[in-house]
């Protein structure tokens, strides 16, 4: 892997989004658990916006019926993260 020029260091005092993206049941929640708990950039008290997760606290018994809105408030709470006001 090619060392980073010293100009192109990531900025540490912004707001920084990590992606984990996929399908539906495509097993994104296993990395995240495992990087939440590896100690690595995950780990920094940083939030971790999971539609399903989401879902399932609207929706206990039948979480696929809020999907679509669990969506849109994983877009809601991304943004907000991101403009720093949780």
């Amino acid at each position: 892997m090619p060392e980073r020029e010293e100009g192109n260091q990531p900025d540490s005092g912004g707001p920084r989004l990590h992606v984990i993206a996929g399908p539906n049941v495509a097993g994104k929640s296993t990395p995240t658990r495992a990087l939440v708990q590896s100690g690595g950039p995950l780990a920094e008290d940083v939030p971790v916006v999971n539609p399903g997760v989401i879902a399932r606290e609207m929706r206990p018994e039948r979480p696929e019926d809020a999907a679509f809105e669990a969506g849109r408030e994983a877009l809601r709470r991304r943004s907000a993260f991101l403009e720093g006001r949780p």
